[in-house]
């Protein structure tokens, strides 16, 4: 179910058999606009700030007492990081592009230690490194998304 204010949706409903199930609350602010989503089965939150480009910035969800944040940050379109935080946890992505945009590369760090490379090259062949303790322990490699084989460092 769809509900809109002035032409602007401002909420989706989904029902079960009569029960409602999620809810999705768009509201606007002065820097562009927030949405809630609602799991009212999982009692999953999570909250979404977009600007006025609707850009995502932020992004924050909640399971119980588990709450993830995440924050992005961009060079002029491009989502060049991301960094995650929940209890205990810190990790970042970083992303690396060619001069036409095209993502070139994505660095993995968890806890200031690289864990993941991954190097995309478009409807080709793509690889992806891990690392374990900054060492680099297992390279897969992909052609057109499907692992075809892997290789054990170490």
């Amino acid at each position: 179910l769809y509900r809109y204010e002035d032409g602007k949706i401002v909420r989706i409903e989904n029902w079960k058999d009569g029960e409602l199930i999620r809810t999705k609350t768009f509201m606007p602010t002065d820097l562009g606009r927030t949405v809630i989503e609602s799991d009212l089965l999982t009692g999953i939150v999570t909250r979404q700030l977009y600007d006025l480009e609707d850009k995502l910035l932020s992004d924050e969800t909640r399971d119980g007492s588990n709450i993830v944040k995440s924050t992005y940050i961009y060079e002029e379109d491009l989502l060049v990081e991301q960094k995650i935080a929940s209890p205990g946890i810190r990790k970042k992505h970083l992303f690396y592009y060619n001069s036409d945009g095209s993502l070139q590369t994505e660095r993995v760090i968890k806890e200031d230690m690289l864990i993941k490379e991954i190097f995309y090259n478009f409807g080709k062949k793509e690889v992806e490194k891990v690392y374990r303790d900054n060492s680099l322990i297992l390279i897969v490699f992909y052609e057109n998304g499907e692992k075809i084989s892997e290789e054990r460092i170490q």
